[in-house]
């Protein structure tokens, strides 16, 4: 199968990127840390595998990326210690190997190359990637599960997108807001977002909590939503209003 642009360009990005400082396939360092967590003495790691996985989700390119990591702690006498500089070359002795695999996700917005050529500038413009080396998981199922439920947030955003940036112009004060009892999915609320209320729209939920999109005035194009309990949320008299004629989902459900 062949890959997608998105994929290519991620593979370009690290695997031919002499400007850029990843490890690839098949290298071997020495570390105290694996994927970002201490392990607390110094080990060899290996990259033995890199690989990827990708499909299509509501308008969105998920990719999957693989690594496996093979790693054993350096011993001295016998045993474990953290090691540095010119202390590693003289240690030959190894703990024994063990593996550790782990996914990550990244996402974009399919675009059409033709009419939107700018995509084929930054890779990492924030006005074309979602996400990038997210949600983190030793499993596939999981990390796609939770890439899949961002890209749903982003999807149903992006249908409201421009009532959403209606309501960002509107202002009130806490004095004039009050705690609702209960919230539904389309309800009109205010929450505490980038210094002062912020009018939203709830547009899912997540177990007890709810996601809550609103946009900023300085910044109309780019989707914002806060995942929060009822008691974070508040709501003015006449604001409660169901508005039918838009698509909103339950996401994650």
């Amino acid at each position: 199968m062949t890959d997608s642009f998105y994929l290519t360009r991620l593979k370009n990005f690290y695997e031919n990127s002499a400007n850029h400082n990843q490890i690839r396939q098949g290298q071997i360092w020495n570390s105290n840390y694996l994927n970002g967590k201490p392990l607390h003495y110094t080990s060899e790691m290996r990259m033995t595998e890199i690989s990827y996985t990708e499909e299509e989700h509501k308008g969105h390119q998920i990719i999957i990326r693989k690594e496996v990591v093979q790693y054993a702690f350096l011993l001295k006498n016998g045993e474990r210690g953290q090691f540095w500089g010119d202390e590693v070359t003289p240690l030959t002795e190894r703990s024994e190997w063990q593996t550790d695999t782990s996914y990550r996700a990244y996402a974009w917005k399919i675009r059409d190359l033709d009419v939107e050529p700018a995509i084929l500038g930054n890779l990492w413009d924030s006005r074309h990637y979602l996400f990038a080396n997210n949600y983190t998981t030793k499993s596939l199922k999981q990390t796609t599960t939770k890439a899949k439920k961002r890209v749903d947030i982003e999807a149903v955003l992006f249908e409201n997108k421009s009532i959403l940036n209606e309501l960002s112009e509107n202002r009130t004060y806490r004095s004039n807001t009050t705690a609702p009892y209960n919230l539904k999915v389309n309800d009109w609320v205010w929450i505490q977002a980038h210094g002062r209320l912020r009018n939203g729209i709830i547009v899912g939920t997540e177990g007890r909590r709810f996601i809550v999109g609103y946009t900023t005035p300085s910044n109309l194009e780019t989707l914002k939503y806060k995942v929060l309990n009822l008691s974070q949320i508040y709501v003015v008299e006449g604001d409660l209003i169901e508005t039918q004629s838009h698509n909103f989902v339950k996401v994650g459900a």
